[in-house]
């Protein structure tokens, strides 16, 4: 009996203590998950995974930001200028890619454990966000270690003295030639040949189609055209019953030599001539383009052009190379003369008076000289002005945008005028309206201007770019 109790008692005690050990252990069981909870909200990882999802979230939008630049300045810019760029770019995202990538990879594994199917899917999510730019990184690849010349632009054939100076751009350097006949030169991304003749057949390399070039025996039409900016829109879209382009300058935006050839693709047979504008001179590489002086005079048949950039600042040099040279003009049938800046102009920059002062004081110290036009470029409008027997012409509305027009009437800063055209005389405002008193005609809208020589006058047609019509003629005899 006494040994059934002991026996009773000892099971009791070693009862009590198994619960007290159990109670113990969810105690401490307890204490363990509220510490590890603590140490879950206070961790460092989990303040990585903030910063990872923020770097995610940054990663997704640069994708897209870089992705916009390089898909725009592939269309707007036409290539070459901005290869090398495109290409830092690209490399710089694709680390930055695979940086966000481990990172995501190393959070996922120690903090957030995600399921396979979870991970597969956020990476390919980062993938397509960066394919456009590892894509073009792909393109400056292949494009670097091709061995082929690649062809980039062109061919341009500029009337140049006597002869004519073809140009084009690759986008690898490649040897100039023109007709099989390999150059000696160092190869070049941009090739210049010149040809002394006016008529010829020619093809370059990267292009199967061979190019017949013709100068007209006689200018009977020329087509004048200024401020494209790029926008090969209406460009591309003229037609070619003409004997000559002439161009007044800002074919481009950055003065990249890609960007002044951009919209003349379609003109490998027409002879060109052009100014420079104040947007072709910021990167100083439009001689190479034009491989012309600044200021030059150019003899086609019957007509005589001087082409100057009369700049404020520049314009001193402009005008002493039209005295130096008037005497080159005295033998041609017609003398135009081609500016960026406007001598006389409606738009919102309007004209520098001090210039068109000097202007109008070169051409009425040369008789000899049988002035017929000025062309400008500059403001984006249409405006024409009639000095004496001579007409001044802006035609900076060829497609880069439209201005607005001077008058008293104050918006934003600017004097505009309440309606998009206006005519006849204006009143004099300021040294930026000079020459009111010979205004004829200006409209806000994209516009060219033809030049048609008939047997005893010279017609110019106005032409709207937007509906094809002829918004106004001028009729000068001569």
């Amino acid at each position: 009996m006494d040994s059934q109790n002991q026996n009773g008692t000892i099971l009791a005690n070693v009862r009590s203590e198994v619960s007290a050990a159990q109670e113990e252990t969810v105690n401490v069981d307890g204490k363990n998950a509220c510490i590890q909870e603590e140490v879950l909200q206070n961790s460092p990882k989990n303040s990585n995974s903030a910063w990872v999802s923020y770097l995610r979230v940054s990663q997704y939008i640069v994708a897209a930001l870089f992705s916009a630049i390089t898909t725009y300045s592939f269309v707007q810019y036409s290539r070459i200028g901005f290869l090398l760029i495109q290409a830092i770019i690209s490399a710089a995202f694709v680390l930055m890619f695979v940086v966000c990538l481990i990172s995501q990879t190393i959070y996922d594994k120690k903090v957030r454990k995600p399921s396979f199917k979870t991970r597969m899917i956020v990476s390919i999510a980062s993938l397509i966000a960066t394919l456009p730019v590892s894509i073009w990184l792909l393109v400056d690849v292949i494009i670097t270690i091709s061995a082929l010349p690649t062809f980039c632009y062109g061919p341009l054939a500029f009337v140049h003295g006597s002869g004519t100076n073809i140009h084009w751009c690759t986008y690898k350097p490649t040897s100039t030639y023109l007709q099989g006949q390999d150059s000696t030169g160092p190869k070049s991304n941009y090739h210049s040949v010149f040809v002394n003749e006016t008529q010829f057949n020619y093809q370059i390399p990267g292009l199967a189609s061979q190019f017949t070039y013709s100068l007209a025996s006689q200018i009977s039409k020329f087509v004048v055209m200024a401020d494209t900016h790029t926008n090969s829109h209406y460009l591309s879209t003229m037609d070619t019953d003409f004997d000559l382009l002439v161009l007044c300058g800002d074919m481009s935006y950055g003065g990249l030599m890609s960007e002044f050839a951009q919209g003349f693709d379609g003109f490998p047979t027409k002879p060109v001539l052009m100014v420079m504008g104040n947007h072709d001179k910021i990167s100083g590489q439009f001689q190479q383009v034009n491989q012309r002086e600044y200021n030059y005079y150019q003899q086609v048949r019957n007509i005589g052009i001087f082409f100057v950039y009369v700049q404020s600042g520049l314009d001193a040099n402009a005008f002493q190379f039209l005295e130096d040279n008037a005497v080159l003009g005295y033998g041609a049938d017609h003398i135009f003369i081609v500016v960026h800046h406007p001598v006389y102009s409606t738009g919102g920059d309007g004209s520098i008076e001090s210039i068109s002062k000097k202007m109008e004081q070169f051409i009425d110290s040369h008789p000899q000289l049988k002035f017929r036009a000025q062309f400008s470029g500059h403001d984006h409008v249409f405006a024409a002005f009639k000095r004496g027997q001579g007409y001044y012409f802006v035609n900076g509305a060829g497609g880069g945008g439209r201005d607005t027009m001077r008058d008293p009437t104050t918006y934003a800063g600017q004097r505009v005028w309440p309606a998009d055209e206006r005519h006849g005389p204006l009143t004099y405002l300021d040294e930026y309206c000079y020459g009111y008193e010979y205004h004829q005609d200006s409209w806000l809208k994209f516009t060219r201007t033809e030049v048609n020589f008939e047997a005893s006058k010279i017609v110019y047609n106005i032409r709207d770019l937007d509906t094809g019509s002829i918004l106004v003629s001028y009729d000068q005899p001569f």
